[in-house]
């Protein structure tokens, strides 16, 4: 097997799980290996910098991609820190199956509206304490008639597990 044609083998198997679960971000294990993904890509585009790009005989042109990949893996890990750590503590309570669940009404949402479906992203559900929490994640509900919501979600991350529609 030539170098080239092996190397593309190992990329496809390492990213294929990846694109997998960019598809799949409603389902917790998938938002975790996309999370993992993420810094890991970040981990090696800042082990790129230190000797992978050897090749480029050009050292202005060599320094400007160093410089733009070294600052796109500490953003990749910086991302990951600020937004996708919270996943890593929700492993422990969703084994245990220790999520908790709100009732109350939608206040705010990001959506995205088609004819038969409305897409959520981001939802604020206040409760009947008037507490409003704000919670993520991507589901379809089929109802345009929203009374009252019932979000069974992980506690750090405000991963959405479970969304109803009740009446």
């Amino acid at each position: 097997m030539s170098k080239l044609l092996k190397n593309n083998f190992f990329a496809a198997i390492f990213m294929t799980p990846f694109i997998a679960s960019i598809f799949l971000l409603n389902y917790f294990w998938f938002w975790f290996v996309f999370s993992i993904y993420i810094l890991l890509l970040g981990i090696y585009l800042i082990l790129l910098t230190t000797s992978g790009l050897n090749h480029i005989t050009n050292r202005a042109k060599r320094g400007a991609i160093r410089t733009i990949v070294g600052i796109a893996g500490i953003g990749l890990i910086v991302f990951f820190f600020a937004v996708f750590s919270p996943v890593v503590f929700d492993i422990g309570p969703y084994l245990r199956n220790e999520v908790k669940v709100v009732i109350g009404k939608n206040i705010d949402s990001s959506t995205i509206t088609t004819k038969s479906k409305t897409l959520w992203h981001d939802i604020k559900i206040q409760n009947q304490n008037q507490e409003t929490i704000e919670l993520k994640s991507v589901y379809a509900i089929a109802n345009y008639e929203i009374r009252t919501i019932r979000a069974v979600y992980l506690p750090h991350s405000k991963y959405v597990l479970v969304l109803q529609v009740m009446e």
